[in-house]
């Protein structure tokens, strides 16, 4: 995958950090804790998890938020001002911006901010590396043969972009970080929208992309073998605490009927 570097290996942990476990309310999470409180294998735990990931609503958002994010980079660069106009554009036509909300947290997700300073980290080092070779080559004797010093920096391999253009991972890193900012600013103008903050998916793909992994196909497997950790973690301690099979509660017709009248929107 052309990673290099231990900067490269604490990001791919800090990514599996992020998505080993989940509180529960997930799909992947859920459906594993349901399987493993019946006491099955915990293999079928696993797989039961992994099934759960490979709906497109779970397992693909963070492969659509950094969709958006290269397709929003091509359309307006780094300018605030386009970026901004660009997301209200996309509201205003009932688009979704994926990478942003949150089904509980009312707040930025924790997990974003962990990437979000891994991304700080990288683009300080990258900086760093470049204004080493620049004063190297300024420094170093002409007759000598050219070398180029060694770099710890994760930033590695360019984006390819759908139309066939590259955009570098600094770029990429710079507009997540830009998109986080601008987009929560906008997001909170509009009163429907309850949790206008980034998620963990608005930086994992990017992460992944800083340090070379640049197929998004392979995000969800990434995905999945992170999560296949917490879910049997999880089921050594239901079994040492001797959790209780799970039965959700179920509701009524009556109750559905309820809510189908109090939904936004419906004069019914």
């Amino acid at each position: 995958m052309g990673l290099e570097g231990t900067d490269a290996i604490e990001a791919l942990r800090l990514f599996v950090l992020c998505h080993a476990d989940h509180e529960g309310g997930n799909v992947s999470a859920h459906v594993s804790h349901a399987v493993s409180s019946a006491h099955s294998d915990v293999f079928y735990a696993v797989v039961a998890s992994l099934c759960g990931l490979a709906g497109p609503l779970h397992g693909l958002a963070n492969q659509q938020a950094l969709s958006w994010q290269k397709n929003a980079l091509r359309q307006v660069g780094h300018d605030a001002q386009k970026l901004r106009d660009y997301a209200h554009a996309q509201l205003a036509a009932g688009k979704k911006i994926p990478g942003f909300g949150h089904a509980v947290l009312r707040v930025t997700d924790p997990r974003y901010t962990l990437f979000r300073e891994w991304g700080e980290q990288t683009l300080h080092k990258a900086e760093s590396s470049a204004k080493r070779k620049a004063e190297t080559s300024v420094k170093r004797n002409p007759k000598q043969p050219r070398r180029e010093p060694p770099s710890d920096s994760p930033v590695q391999a360019p984006s390819r972009s759908g139309s066939g253009e590259e955009i570098s991972p600094e770029a990429l890193v710079r507009f997540n970080h830009l998109c986080a900012d601008v987009i929560t600013e906008v997001m909170k103008e509009y009163p429907k929208i309850q949790s206008p903050y980034p998620n963990v998916d608005m930086g994992s793909g990017t992460v992944l992309t800083a340090v070379g992994i640049i197929e998004p196909t392979i995000y969800t497997v990434l995905f999945g073998l992170s999560r296949c950790l917490g879910v049997i973690a999880s089921g050594v301690w239901s079994r040492m605490l001797k959790l209780p099979i799970e039965r959700p509660k179920s509701v009524t017709l009556e109750t559905l009927n309820n809510l189908v009248k109090q939904a936004p929107g419906n004069n019914q």
